[in-house]
């Protein structure tokens, strides 16, 4: 706290009496009014109803002169705009009558052959109308001119480019300022009407407007004196004026007046017009041109006579009555000065000592008593209000050095240090003496998070700004402080310094950006997670749902889960168990799964169909809410891989029951057909053996399902189709032909028989020998039929006397293997033989697989 000045103070009369200043001064200087001006107040303050009432009145009365002023101005620019605007209308209706023309309907906006007749009409109704007509090309040309006869050559310039562009642009009418007509080279305006055949502009009809007839509009309205109207145009030409058009016409409006009525449709504005003068202005802007604009202007000293002539009235009134007020307060002043003054002693005693800045000066003497009760009072009171300072003035001193060890400094507008507290010292490492004169950004190395001219703004405007700001310590530690800036200003309000109030926050920046990033990679994982997360409360209300889960339920986004109950993603069963669940955590407060890992639960999707889950569940409470988070796993595709494993193995037992029948019976009748030849058994075994592997194989390669004819051919005739496959000519359809199981190790034995037949015996028993294998295509529900046919072989008797195990195990287990209503054909003929399966890939109707 600053010292107060030290004064002089002069003693106390025991007689009261006061100094000839009467009280007005004191070591501060002039303190205020005199009691002379307060009585004369309070005079005042007695006569104030009638002066207010008389003042009231007086003000509104000039304020409804004034309004009734203003509003006659407007009305009069309003009228004047109507009248523009119904010239503009008369005009637009003549174009609009002119484009009816049967001679115009006619024209397709090329050429001039038919436009003599509208030439006529167009100059006759120009006439009537005091105007000229024109049609306008689009690219400026004209090709019609009511004031040209018919066959002279036509203006080619074009005076106005832009409002004809703009016409045929928008296919709408506009009014274009003043320029230079081509015709009578004088400045005109024009109405510029569009001409529309088939939904396009073909030509523009024009119509002058004469500034003369507008001016004779403006002139109706009588005005008096220096008043006037004026008509400007979009760009604040003068068109038209209510007197002196000839001086005016053309000439740009004051510089003021565009920015001023810029944006506005009405409305009154004061300025200079083009002679000098002050006036008050009225505008309005015309419906037909709404860039345009209706001036009506009365001069200022009208406008002011008009309502300060009553407030001039009053104000003499209140002058006499004032002087009156005056000279009674004065009287009664000397009678009340001398204890003001005994006061004012006493108040700069009281003052004097707390010079020293400890409140250690000698008590407030007693006072005089002066005879008027009330200061008599207020001499014992500033006797207790002196003692209440003195103890006042030590618990400040107490508080000052407690703030003292909070971390504060306030600086001047130019960031400058001015106090720099302990707490501070201790913070930032330098002295008071080290930091007061430099300024605080230098000082301490300060890293804004926005531009500083930014932080200064927001201070000037609201008061005060909070942030982080990064400092750096007298040993080059950088610290985040959180910083309150506060503006200080002066008596007069304006801007005087900057007090900041610094809280190192360093530690917990540093814990807020640890838990940013650790919620930013929990975020992650859960947004990342193949398996869909729930988070459901103690209601069972989803409060949030994974990408994953979102998908897994069929719905789009996670907003039309969140908010509904978890029984909307379960079968009924399921939802009537999860509500049982529900109703015991309400009543015992103990949360119980309704699923755990590895036990499958059904749910459903949004369109109502089922699916197996994994689902695993947990709870954990924030601010005393309970929530439960649920891991759930689609467990259908374990679901789908168990029932075909068990297929699987089903079908495998059955496959090898029926593997080991085939090995079975094929080593039998091979043993029967080896009479006796160990050597033979073996060679014919091993190749059926082999044969059979061949089988197994494609079989597994193709996981026990369907497999194509044509792959099986391919499989079971490989090892003869290596070197010569020409001998060996496959032909079928491709992907046509499937095949179960049983019937492709069918087919694989049938051609092992056939083709080591006819390498021993048959057509590849010799060079030239071919076979042709062919299959057809299943046609609906007909069998496939697959012929061998041999040729080139040694010719044949015909049937072999004995039937050989080859020919048993075609023509009846092949056939048995092949499925039901499968038949094998075997023919011996001359050139050789003929083999014929007919059998069906499919099952028929009513027939199971073997």
């Amino acid at each position: 706290m600053g010292a107060v000045e030290r004064v002089a103070v002069a003693p106390v009369r025991s007689d009261g009496d006061a100094r000839p200043d009467g009280g007005r001064f004191s070591s501060l200087g002039r303190t205020g009014l005199g009691l002379q001006a307060h009585l004369l107040v309070f005079a005042l303050a007695v006569l104030l109803p009638a002066l207010t009432l008389g003042a009231t009145t007086a003000w509104h009365l000039a304020g409804n002169y004034r309004r009734a002023f203003e509003a006659r101005l407007a009305d009069t620019a309003r009228a004047l705009a109507l009248a523009m605007d119904s010239e503009v209308d008369r005009l637009g209706a003549a174009l609009a009558a002119l484009e009816a023309s049967p001679d115009l309907a006619r024209w397709d906006g090329e050429g001039a052959a038919n436009l003599e007749a509208f030439h006529a009409q167009a100059r006759t109704l120009a006439g009537q109308l005091g105007t000229n007509f024109a049609l306008m090309a689009a690219d400026g040309r004209q090709l019609l001119n009511a004031a040209v006869p018919p066959g002279a050559p036509l203006p080619g310039s074009n005076p106005a480019p832009e409002a004809l562009r703009r016409v045929f642009e928008t296919g709408r009418p506009f009014v274009r300022g003043l320029a230079v007509g081509p015709v009578a080279g004088s400045e005109v305006a024009l109405l510029i009407v569009p001409v529309i055949r088939d939904g396009r502009v073909v030509v523009a009809a024009t119509a002058r407007l004469d500034p003369m007839r507008l001016s004779r509009l403006l002139e109706g309205q009588g005005f008096q004196g220096r008043a006037f109207a004026t008509l400007a145009d979009d760009k604040g030409r003068v068109v038209a004026r209510s007197r002196e058009l000839g001086r005016f016409l053309g000439r740009p409006a004051p510089a003021w007046f565009a920015p001023a009525i810029a944006g506005r449709k009405r409305g009154l504005v004061v300025g200079e017009n083009l002679e000098g003068g002050r006036f008050l202005l009225a505008f309005e802007r015309p419906r037909s041109a709404p860039d345009w604009a209706v001036v009506v202007a009365e001069p200022w000293e009208s406008y002011r006579a008009s309502w300060s002539d009553p407030l001039m009235q009053l104000g003499a009134g209140a002058a006499i009555a004032l002087a009156l007020t005056a000279l009674l307060g004065s009287l009664l002043a000397r009678r009340l000065v001398r204890p003001l003054a005994v006061l004012r002693r006493q108040a700069e005693q009281v003052t004097a000592s707390r010079n020293d800045g400890a409140g250690s000066g000698l008590a407030l003497a007693p006072a005089t008593a002066v005879g008027v009760a009330e200061f008599d009072a207020l001499f014992a009171s500033l006797g207790q209000a002196d003692a209440a300072l003195r103890a006042s003035e030590v618990r400040l001193r107490d508080l000052l050095a407690t703030l003292d060890l909070g971390a504060f400094m306030a600086c001047d507008l130019d960031g400058k240090i001015r106090f720099w507290s302990v707490g501070c010292e201790r913070l930032y490492g330098w002295t008071a003496a080290e930091a007061v004169g430099h300024a605080a950004h230098d000082l301490l190395g300060t890293a804004f998070p926005l531009p500083r001219a930014d932080i200064e703004a927001t201070l000037q405007r609201d008061g005060e700004w909070n942030g982080d700001l990064r400092h750096r310590t007298r040993d080059g530690r950088e610290v985040a402080a959180a910083v309150h800036k506060v503006l200080r200003r002066d008596a007069e309000g304006r801007p005087a310094g900057v007090l900041e109030s610094v809280i190192d926050v360093t530690a917990q920046r540093q814990a807020e950006a640890a838990l940013a990033e650790s919620e930013a990679r929990l975020r992650s994982v859960v947004k990342t997670a193949v398996d869909g997360i729930l988070v459901a409360d103690a209601d069972g209300r989803i409060v949030s749902a994974n990408p994953s889960a979102v998908r897994m339920f069929s719905y789009e986004t996670a907003g039309e889960l969140i908010g509904q109950n978890l029984s909307v993603l379960m079968p009924e069963r399921e939802a009537e168990r999860h509500r049982e669940h529900l109703a015991a955590h309400h009543v015992t407060a103990r949360s119980r799964a309704v699923g755990i890992p590895g036990r499958e639960l059904v749910v459903r999707r949004r369109d109502g169909t089922e699916f197996p889950i994994d689902l695993s569940v947990t709870s954990f409470q924030v601010r005393g809410q309970r929530f439960f988070t649920g891991i759930v796993r689609d467990a259908t595709d374990w679901a789908q891989a168990e029932q075909r494993r068990k297929l699987l193995v089903a079908e495998l037992n059955h496959r090898v029951k029926n593997t080991l029948a085939t090995v079975q019976s094929v080593a039998v009748q091979t043993l029967r057909g080896a009479d006796g030849d160990v050597a033979r058994f073996v060679r014919d075994f091993s190749s059926r053996l082999q044969a059979l592997a061949v089988a197994h194989d494609l079989l597994t390669a193709h996981a026990w399902q369907d497999t194509d004819l044509a792959t099986v051919v391919r499989a079971a005739l490989a090892p003869w189709m290596g070197g010569d496959s020409q001998r060996i000519i496959p032909a079928g359809p491709e992907g046509a032909v499937p095949l179960r199981p049983l019937q492709a190790q069918a087919v694989v034995l049938a051609l092992h028989e056939l083709v080591t037949n006819a390498a021993k015996h048959g057509a590849l028993s010799r060079a030239g020998g071919r076979v042709e294998l062919r299959w057809t295509e299943r046609q609906s529900d007909g069998p496939v039929q697959v012929k061998w046919v041999e040729a080139g072989g040694p010719r044949l008797a015909g049937p072999p006397i004995r039937r050989g195990f080859g020919i048993r195990l075609l023509e009846r287990a092949i056939a048995q293997d092949l499925g039901p209503g499968a038949q094998v054909e075997l023919h011996f003929e001359p050139e050789g033989l003929h083999a014929a399966f007919r059998f069906f890939p499919t099952l028929p109707d009513n027939r199971t697989a073997a």
